[in-house]
């Protein structure tokens, strides 16, 4: 278990006193912030804007922190703000505590739990730490009912298997290739055959 976790790693949002494992950088581009102190917050780490079209841009790309920089407070602050409410941690109990504690969906995207994957039995989240509230998507289809799907269920939280993922995806893809409505029916069965279901 403990090297499929090292190989899952993903990346996590900069915290204060933290050493940057790389360099910080943040890209130009749009954001939804109109106008306002923001900019000076902005400004105060080095991102310079601009308004466009009622918003705020960033209008180059910007090296915030050098790799093995410590992370200032005002830094940390800053990147939170403008950082998409979507994060990446490290699968490590530690880590998921946190982030764990104030979240609407988790979706597994990691082979872990997958029938002849390198941690069949295991769940990506300690069944104490799922949010009863959290949707829980595990994209793996096989099986069914991943430990990660069972340990939400025992928690009472609401959950999406991966073989709708699976069927969907092909389903619009179908669709998309095609320009004729995929046979849903026909599909979802034929998975679930493959399956042995």
């Amino acid at each position: 278990l403990y090297s499929t976790i090292q190989k899952n790693k993903s990346e996590a949002p900069a915290k204060s006193g933290q050493e940057a494992p790389k360099d910080i950088v943040v890209a130009a581009g749009a954001t939804n912030f109109a106008p306002g102190p923001i900019i000076s917050e902005l400004a105060a780490v080095g991102i310079k804007t601009k308004v466009d079209n009622g918003k705020l841009a960033i209008i180059d790309d910007v090296i915030v922190a050098k790799e093995g920089d410590i992370i200032s407070d005002k830094l940390a602050e800053t990147l939170k703000s403008i950082a998409p409410k979507i994060n990446s941690i490290k699968l490590e109990r530690e880590s998921l505590i946190e982030p764990l504690s104030d979240v609407d969906l988790i979706v597994n995207t990691t082979s872990i739990g997958m029938k002849n994957g390198p941690a069949p039995e295991h769940s990506p989240i300690p069944e104490d730490l799922i949010p009863r509230n959290a949707m829980i998507n595990d994209i793996v289809y096989n099986p069914i009912e991943t430990p990660l799907i069972k340990a939400a269920k025992i928690k009472k939280a609401p959950t999406i298997g991966g073989l709708d993922m699976l069927v969907y995806q092909g389903v619009e893809a179908f669709e998309l290739w095609t320009n004729k409505h995929a046979p849903e029916t026909i599909m979802y069965d034929a998975a679930q055959k493959a399956l042995g279901l």
